[in-house]
């Protein structure tokens, strides 16, 4: 399975995370956990595995209120820890436990064709089925090539395609562009 790659520094994509508040009540048990660790708190900072082209990542928070409701406001930045310039986007959960247990998830999905752009061959995630390509009119292109995941764009004329595709049950719509 190919990982998702910067094309500015050639390292692959390691989605970082960090804390940037947690408001909740000192008596709830917590479990925060990544793709990769669990922790029995709300951790600082960590990164996810490095991310496959087709992977999810998941951020999921679990709470037991141990009979004392309140309200929780958990805040996370997240950004490809290798990228050249470092744009963070920030996550937040509001969590009203009225006295239940409760578990409330986020996910990004990394579903995306590379490299883009390209010049011959775009790389679809591994799954993705319903493949359908436009040009710049919303023509649909009927000839394809697609081999296992490698969609062959060699012979079709430099410009912006529209590439769907799904994945997992979700459909991807992306703008690719060839040179």
């Amino acid at each position: 399975m190919p990982n998702l790659y910067d094309y500015n520094t050639g390292k692959p994509m390691v989605i970082a995370y960090e804390k940037v508040s947690a408001d909740y009540n000192p008596g709830w048990i917590i479990s925060f956990c990544d793709n990769q660790n669990c922790y029995s708190d709300f951790v600082s900072s960590d990164t996810f595995t490095t991310v496959a082209a087709n992977e999810t990542v998941n951020i999921k928070i679990s709470i037991m209120s141990m009979g004392k409701a309140d309200t929780a406001v958990v805040k996370y930045a997240v950004w490809n820890k290798y990228a050249s310039s470092i744009v963070k986007d920030t996550l937040a959960w509001t969590i009203y436990m009225p006295q239940s247990a409760s578990t409330k998830e986020f996910s990004v999905n990394l579903a995306a064709a590379y490299p883009n752009p390209t010049t011959d061959v775009v790389i679809l995630p591994n799954g993705a089925k319903s493949v359908m390509l436009f040009d710049a009119k919303g023509s649909k292109i009927e000839a394809i090539e697609l081999v296992g995941s490698r969609l062959n764009l060699a012979s079709m004329p430099a410009g912006n395609y529209l590439l769907n595709f799904e994945v997992n049950g979700r459909l991807t719509s992306q703008n690719i562009i060839l040179k």
